[in-house]
């Protein structure tokens, strides 16, 4: 309802909300309604009484001016309050704001990672290549290991993205040229399948699926095996006798045969036939090597027979040396090689060389100097590597030593020089002794018998 003071919809409100007039509901109908003009005076509707009661008149009007002014103390007070958490809440916003931008912020460090990281990525070439592959994937990496807010500063990061989808359409092209490349399979078309199948199974698996030439190669495939069936059975066919100049032969049949997967292989309805080809070919061959091993030990033997040996029965060693090395150790100085073999397969042990020095004083010697012909060679053994022993007022100071191969040319040097000259070398003494003829020969027949055994391999 409209309070008779002011007009203003109170609703059903005991007080005007407006002016604060103490409202009574139950004086004001459809027919008895105080309408209010533009000055705020009152006009009475013509068919509602007079009102008699003067007290009631006073009263009503000093409850008026009371509850106006207390309406309006309500009102000040409300705005004030309204007033006040509009403050509030905007200080609290302004805080919020700047505690995030606070928290926003980065630290020195972090900007600084952030700004080689966008220089990084400004520098990634427009045409990457598969080469450009482990860089980028490295700065994503680096982008990865980022936090949050230094991420959102990253604002190029999608160019790393697209530099990856490049790389990848490019590598699946790589697979699809090679695919291409294969042209009308023949059986000579195996070294293009095979490149076009590795570069595929190399792809990642994601990547696989968008090959869009994969059922060629695999049709290829299938043809080129079919292909090398045929020429496989073919080949079978046309070994015939088996003897040891068929080793060709049988690896062009072993070359095709391995082209094919295993479920191609049993198309090959003949394969027995070369089971049993390759197996008569491997024992001609093991008899024959067997011959071999045979003749050449014995001409070895044939060979040792020139030079001087001494057995141990109890260790089943056979030593073979120059018919010129001295029986006594007190001789004579000499530089000479010799064999130690197994005595009852005749098989070399090992194959060394015995640099002796005899003489009335002690040298102490821990240097050799082979000079042959001008040109020197040396063997520098430790003090305790030497041996040292005396007897009748003499003494023997001797290395004992396995060979190389430069200890063989060496020996092939002195065999064929004019002069040899070795030089047994102590701190303050040395010796130096000449190869003689006898010893040369003793050399020569040496290198004759090792040439023998180790050029022709026997086992």
């Amino acid at each position: 309802m409209n309070c008779p003071n002011c007009g203003y919809d109170a609703g059903v409100s005991k007080f005007c909300p407006e002016c604060g007039t103490k409202l009574n509901i139950t004086d004001f109908d459809d027919n008895n309604v105080n309408a209010v003009n533009e000055e705020g005076l009152e006009e009475k509707n013509d068919n509602a009484p007079e009102e008699t009661n003067s007290d009631s008149d006073c009263t009503s009007h000093n409850d008026k001016n009371f509850n106006h002014i207390s309406s309006n103390k309500r009102i000040s007070l409300k705005k004030v309050l309204m007033i006040a958490i509009c403050v509030l809440i905007a200080v609290g916003l302004l805080i919020t704001g700047a505690s995030i931008q606070k928290n926003n912020a980065l630290t020195e460090s972090e900007k600084t990672a952030v700004k080689e990281l966008v220089s990084s990525i400004d520098e990634i070439p427009g045409d990457v290549a598969e080469k450009d592959e482990s860089l980028i994937k490295s700065l994503k990496e680096k982008y990865s290991s980022f936090n949050e807010k230094q991420q959102k500063k990253v604002k190029n990061y999608k160019k790393i993205e697209k530099a990856l989808e490049k790389i990848n359409e490019k590598k699946v092209k790589t697979v699809e040229d090679a695919i291409a490349k294969i042209g009308k399979v023949t059986i000579n078309s195996g070294s293009a399948i095979n490149n076009a199948e590795t570069k595929y199974y190399n792809l990642p698996e994601e990547l696989k699926k968008e090959v869009s030439s994969y059922d060629t190669l695999t049709t290829a495939k299938t043809t080129y095996e079919k292909l090398c069936a045929e020429k496989t059975i073919k080949l079978i066919d046309e070994l015939g006798e088996i003897t040891l100049e068929s080793e060709s032969k049988l690896d062009e049949v072993g070359e095709y045969y391995n082209c094919l997967s295993s479920g191609s292989k049993a198309l090959v309805t003949n394969y027995s036939k070369y089971s049993e080809a390759v197996k008569k070919f491997n024992d001609l061959k093991e008899a024959e090597k067997e011959r071999k091993k045979a003749e050449r030990l014995k001409n070895f033997k044939a060979a040792l027979s020139k030079l001087k040996n001494n057995s141990d029965q109890i260790r089943g060693y056979t030593w073979y040396e120059p018919q010129s090395r001295p029986y006594y150790a007190d001789t004579r100085s000499y530089f000479l090689p010799y064999f130690c073999t197994d005595t009852k397969t005749g098989e070399i042990v090992s194959t060394r060389i015995h640099a002796h020095y005899t003489g009335d004083n002690w040298i102490f010697w821990t240097k050799l100097t082979i000079n042959i012909d001008g040109t020197n060679y040396y063997k520098t053994p430790s003090y305790f590597n030497v041996e040292r022993d005396h007897a009748y007022g003499n003494v023997w100071e001797y290395y004992d030593y396995a060979v190389s191969d430069s200890d063989i040319e060496m020996l092939r040097a002195i065999a064929d020089s004019k002069k040899t000259i070795v030089r047994f070398e102590g701190d303050q003494h040395y010796k130096d002794v000449e190869v003689t003829a006898a010893d040369k020969e003793g050399i020569r027949q040496f290198l004759t018998a090792y040439d023998i055994y180790y050029e022709n391999n026997i086992d």
